[in-house]
């Protein structure tokens, strides 16, 4: 088809070409051979009249020549104007033909034809040629252009299709169409598949029918859920459109389904094969009611005390008939089933069931739901599962052993941490068999300070540094630090952790099949008490003494100064800022403490007024009640004559910086 289109186009362009040329010689030999004729009727004229004797054979030549000018102009004005339009409609139809790819056979017959009228029309230009008689040879012409008509292309096109078994151009197919097959409803149960039809007929106005392909639009579409749902389709070629009803009916639950199927034993089973745990399920059907002939789908599921699945097994087709033959076998055909829920890694099918993934969560509930052919639903549940264990398991030291377990003075950058080790038994409790590990730091109250915990790929990464490390000896640690926000990274995800002191570390470990195996450290090491050996090189003392009216209203106060070195202790490690005045006796008489946002606030103005160099101070005014400010929370205050001050920071590792300054200066002497 692409050789004769082609081949068309080549044709149709030499045709008008070579008409073109025709109609230019045709209209300069007629201008040529007319200009000729009444010239030489004019000298003729003139020679015969021989010198005008009188002046009205001079005005007699005159006219002559003035008619033969007037002619010859006429005639050369309308060869010019008919060959403009005869150009623009041989062109016009030479695009049409093109457009609707045209047998070459139609397209050769009328360009010859054309071009034929053309190159025998200068042959038939005598002196005697009229400017009516070019018109009608221009007539002559374009009826035969004309004579290609739409109908023919069309008739030659078709022909061609059915020939060739191509596709019907989108543009015609589309004119010809008179009616589109309707598209009957279609009704399935819920759960069946949706089969939409592939086809249509489609009928042309010739009368001639055609089967189309359809493209439906299913986009959004569930057809697994019951409802009534319209699908339009495109028709391919022709680019219409076709819709089609869809109902997917629900099933309807019978009312009394424990007359044809009864829950029985339901729980947990310890050893279901290879020392793995399962949930069995066990039901009955009442064979004589519910045959497994009108058995269309069985269905097992596992729900949690949130009313959400966890886990399903689902027998339809061939595995029904394999349930039934194992019920002949091992039961006699009474009627007895059951299903075993193991932990899953992935979804599963075997001859019996198809199986979803489960992580073992503890169920509350088995719902066990029938379908049968005529799209009854039987479902029962049984909402008593028995012999669940609870709580870690007797012999947890045997899966997992606690190791060292203390304060860690350097874990990285400086920074202190709490390490808690601990090692796995792998021959017992192998790395793919874990599904969490969680490792909590408790105080002497009992309440966990701080976690991190291990699932998924965490693990896997555990594993893979125990290779490296250790070379799969089990081996695995927990570094606590302190930190602000809770965190996540390849080993583990943390909790925050204001690094309070912990007294014991419990490690707990959940296995695929749900068990738990916990184990305590209650001996931890090096913890670190007192002050830091060098607080001096973190914070110094500096003023502390009388000042009086020190507020412009004649009120006096204790002012303590001190400085920071923000290179070793910056205001985003400190926890707290603690200042006390003491007497002679070393009890306290006042305090005054910083904490969070008032710590925030200090480092503002250190900002505004030192410029950030550290240099903090507090005033010790007579205070009947305790009060806090946006700097300091402050204790009530007799103003007794303080004879030292104790300044201690405690940074977010817990560290302690304590200075003191036993000289105050500028006391007043009481009289």
């Amino acid at each position: 088809m692409k050789n004769q289109v082609l081949s068309v186009r080549k044709v149709l362009s030499a045709s008008l070409v070579a008409t073109l040329l025709a109609t230019t010689s045709v209209g300069s030999s007629a201008y040529a051979a007319s200009k000729k004729v009444y010239a030489t009727r004019a000298v003729n004229t003139f020679e015969s009249a021989g010198m005008p004797k009188k002046s009205s054979d001079e005005k007699r030549i005159a006219s002559l020549e003035s008619s033969a000018k007037k002619e010859v102009a006429k005639l050369g004005k309308n060869y010019r104007t008919l060959k403009g339009r005869l150009t623009n409609r041989i062109t016009t139809q030479h695009n049409k033909v093109v457009a609707y790819e045209a047998s070459e056979d139609k397209v050769e017959k009328n360009a010859t034809n054309a071009l034929k009228v053309f190159q025998s029309f200068e042959g038939k230009v005598t002196a005697k040629t009229t400017s009516s008689e070019v018109t009608a040879q221009y007539n002559t012409a374009l009826k035969i252009i004309n004579s290609l008509k739409y109908s023919d292309v069309k008739a030659s096109y078709i022909s061609k299709l059915n020939a060739t078994k191509t596709k019907i151009n989108a543009k015609i197919a589309g004119l010809q169409v008179a009616s589109i097959s309707k598209v009957n409803d279609i009704t399935v149960y819920e759960g069946n598949k949706v089969t939409l039809p592939k086809t249509v007929e489609v009928k042309l106005v010739n009368g001639q029918k055609l089967t189309k392909s359809v493209v439906w639009n299913t986009n959004g579409v569930n057809f697994s859920k019951a409802g009534i749902y319209t699908i339009t389709g495109t028709v391919t070629d022709v680019n219409k459109k076709v819709t089609v009803k869809v109902t997917v009916s629900a099933p309807v639950k019978v009312s009394n389904p424990t007359e044809f199927v009864q829950t029985q034993d339901f729980g947990y089973w310890e050893d279901a094969g290879e020392g793995r745990a399962a949930y069995n399920v066990g039901f009955k059907l009442n064979l004589a009611k519910l045959p497994y002939i009108k058995i269309k789908e069985i269905q097992i599921s596992l729900v949690d005390k949130n009313g959400k699945t966890i886990a399903s097994r689902t027998a339809t087709g061939s595995q029904i008939l394999k349930l039934q033959s194992d019920d002949q076998t091992y039961g006699g055909l009474d009627g007895q089933l059951s299903a075993a829920f193991t932990q899953r890694d992935a979804a599963a099918t075997n001859e019996w069931w198809t199986s979803t993934a489960f992580d073992f969560s503890t169920p509350a509930k088995a719902v066990i739901t029938i379908k049968d052919t005529e799209n009854k639903l039987y479902s029962v549940e049984n909402n008593n599962p028995t012999g669940i264990p609870t709580g870690p398991v007797a012999n947890s030291e045997s899966f997992v052993q606690t190791q060292d377990f203390g304060y860690w003075e350097d874990a990285g950058n400086g920074r202190p941490a709490y390490n808690v080790g601990f090692k796995l038994d792998l021959a017992k409790l192998p790395y793919n068999m874990i599904k969490e590990i969680n490792v909590a730091l408790v105080d002497q109250d009992g309440k966990t300070l701080a976690q991190r915990t291990a699932t998924g790929n965490q693990i896997k990464q555990l594993q893979a540094d125990d290779v490296t490390y250790g070379g799969l000896d089990g081996q695995l640690s927990a570094a606590f630090i302190q930190r602000d926000d809770a965190a996540a990274n390849g080993w583990w995800t943390s909790s925050a952790y204001d690094f309070t002191e912990p007294t014991k570390a419990v490690i707990t470990i959940k296995d695929k099949d749900n068990k738990i195996y916990l184990v305590e450290n209650n001996n931890p090491t090096g913890i670190h008490t007192g002050p830091v050996a060098n607080s001096e090189s973190f914070v110094q003392p500096q003023d502390f003494g009388y000042w009086n009216n020190y507020d412009g209203k004649g009120n006096s106060a204790y002012n303590v100064g001190f400085k920071l070195d923000l290179s070793k202790l910056p205001y985003n490690m400190i926890k707290e800022i603690k200042i006390m005045l003491e007497d002679e006796n070393g009890n306290s008489i006042a305090t005054k403490t910083a904490t969070g946002n008032q710590i925030l606030k200090l480092q503002a103005d250190d900002v505004t007024y030192g410029g950030l160099d550290g240099q903090l101070s507090t005033a010790f005014i007579k205070q009947e009640a305790a009060a806090t400010s946006e700097w300091w929370t402050s204790s009530t205050y007799d103003f007794s004559v303080p004879k030292k001050v104790v300044i201690q920071i405690t940074d977010k590792d817990q560290k302690k910086y304590v200075v003191e300054n036993s000289n105050p200066t500028g006391v007043p002497v009481l009289e």
